[in-house]
């Protein structure tokens, strides 16, 4: 088995799972690494009035998030995940929580948000200079400004990860991609939504499990958006694996004018190389002695399973259909076929499936849906 790490240090590795397992010291923790500076100006700014005038609702609700915790650790790791934007717009929000929140809040904001800027732009540079980073080159595409109020405005980002990593050490036999177009609001360009991120293996290959994705926008890490920060996903095949099936779009709104010139890469946190089996290339199975089956579908990688079960099981049955029963599955199976085909309305929300996809599904409802 071999490993590919995005070390967050610039001088060694360390963990933040470590830090808050152990109850070491969380600034000794750190070291070096690069969100040392991140963390000290939290503490040194934002922390303390978030601790004086947030923690009725905001360490165990129930307000969003815990970043009023006593624990530090839990506290920025709570800041980062909702945004720094979206707090600090609450903080001066005369109508969030009076007296808490206010205009009278302005100075401390003001100083705690150029200090976090200087931060980040520290802890950006240590992670695009540390040798092991798995950051994708930047690229452009004017395209999303002129296609930005069209019918069909998603345009695709390309990286081949064998050739295209920042540390060329690693060598990714695949392919990724993801859609972007611009986020209009008030007619006006805005910002930036992403979707469908997708991994295809080159032949040959083996398969990878990957853990976090993490957008930068020229060159600095969005750190307010973490649709997929968390993502855990194995990738086995060469016909492509949307690992963002059933997620909202990751919505972006930077600071400052959008320009058509704005660059864009992708960091990923972690990619292992795996014995898992590869999967050939999908074929659309047809009727005759082995027709495709519901079995088939709802197995581990089968469409249903990856794609589905998410929203749509016995715990969670949205729209009132549980794909994992067969009876519910077969007597909606034609409403199964109309909204995995609706491109204005798709199942599942987050876009299309892929053509074999749907076509898969399509043969099996035709064959009479066997079990």
């Amino acid at each position: 088995m071999i490993s590919f790490f995005l070390f967050q240090s610039c001088s060694g590795t360390f963990s933040l799972n470590s830090v808050h397992d152990e109850k070491e010291s969380i600034f000794s923790s750190y070291g070096k690494g690069c969100e040392t500076k991140l963390l000290e100006a939290f503490s040194n700014n934002y922390y303390s009035l978030f601790k004086m005038n947030c923690a009725s609702c905001h360490v165990n609700g129930p307000g969003t998030g815990a970043f009023a915790s006593s624990d530090l650790y839990t506290a920025y790791e709570s800041f980062i995940s909702i945004g720094r934007f979206k707090v600090e717009n609450n903080l001066l929000n005369e109508k969030h929580q009076p007296p808490y929140t206010g205009k009278q809040n302005q100075s401390i904001v003001d100083k705690s948000q150029y200090e976090f800027q200087q931060a980040e732009a520290i802890s950006n540079i240590c992670q695009n200079t540390s040798r092991n980073i798995l950051l994708t080159e930047t690229q452009s595409n004017q395209n999303i400004f002129s296609k930005a109020n069209t019918t069909n405005p998603w345009e695709l980002l390309s990286w081949d990860l064998e050739n295209d990593l920042v540390n060329q050490g690693a060598k990714i036999k695949a392919l990724f991609t993801i859609e972007v177009r611009g986020y209009i609001l008030n007619q006006l360009l805005t910002g930036y939504e992403f979707r469908n991120p997708t991994f295809r293996l080159k032949p040959n290959a083996p398969a990878y499990k990957v853990n976090g994705i993490n957008l930068f926008l020229n060159n600095i890490k969005l750190r307010d958006v973490n649709t997929y920060s968390f993502l855990q996903a194995l990738v086995n095949k060469t016909s492509g694996v949307n690992v963002g099936l059933g997620l909202a779009y990751a919505l972006v709104v930077p600071e400052g004018n959008l320009k058509n010139n704005d660059i864009f890469s992708v960091s990923f946190d972690e990619i292992i190389a795996t014995d898992d089996v590869v999967n050939p290339p999908e074929t659309i199975p047809g009727g005759g002695a082995n027709p495709i089956t519901y079995t088939q579908l709802t197995s581990a990688g089968g469409i249903f399973n990856r794609s589905c079960f998410g929203c749509h099981n016995s715990n969670n049955r949205s729209g009132g259909l549980d794909l994992s029963n067969y009876t519910a599955a077969k007597n909606l199976s034609s409403e199964i076929v109309k909204r995995t085909n609706d491109a204005i309305n798709p199942m599942p929300k987050s876009g299309l499936l892929s053509t074999t996809d749907r076509d898969t599904i399509k043969t099996w409802v035709q064959n009479g849906t066997p079990q």
